[in-house]
């Protein structure tokens, strides 16, 4: 069943009080750390020593090793190519999931075909933008808005829910 939901479903209060750390800085993960901050969310950026590594830096945004990022947030969004994704995960992500932080995914690609499975104590979300980077950052600053498909995969708190629709 679709369920379409709109800005007043959502409370940026579910996530407040919340550091979120954006892990890869590319298409998406520039615009969400952008989106994010510019809402008044403390954010921090997690990405490898390269040329988005430097434009985060130029954006103004904290930036350290991927582990270390994940091992200071509450809130991870692991934003890499998928391709290295389940990788990163296990090196970089995995031995930093305390209980009850939330890991988000741009799409479903790693946890639906079983390549990521992070453990039953933390919240597991979905917030799927259907555009490119680009497009959400401009959308956000035009005060538009843009559609994603969004879904809750593990709720460990009891308030992963309201923590997606927060972000």
């Amino acid at each position: 069943m679709t369920t379409i939901l709109h800005d007043e479903d959502a409370r940026l209060e579910d996530v407040a009080a919340d550091r979120i750390a954006i892990l890869g800085y590319g298409n998406q993960g520039r615009a969400q750390a952008l989106n994010l901050r510019d809402s008044g969310l403390d954010v921090i950026v997690g990405n490898v020593a390269d040329a988005y590594r430097e434009t985060a830096l130029a954006d103004g945004f904290t930036v350290l090793p991927i582990a270390e990022a994940a091992a200071r947030a509450d809130v991870l969004l692991l934003l890499t190519p998928d391709e290295v994704m389940p990788e990163v995960y296990a090196s970089d992500v995995a031995p930093h999931l305390r209980p009850g932080k939330l890991l988000d995914f741009a799409h479903g690609y790693n946890i639906g075909f079983g390549l990521i499975v992070p453990p039953p104590s933390v919240d597991v979300v979905m917030i799927a933008p259907r555009m490119i980077g680009a497009g959400v950052r401009d959308s956000y600053v035009s005060g538009e808005g843009f559609p994603s498909f969004v879904g809750v995969h593990q709720d460990a708190t009891g308030r992963a829910r309201a923590r997606m629709l927060g972000l």
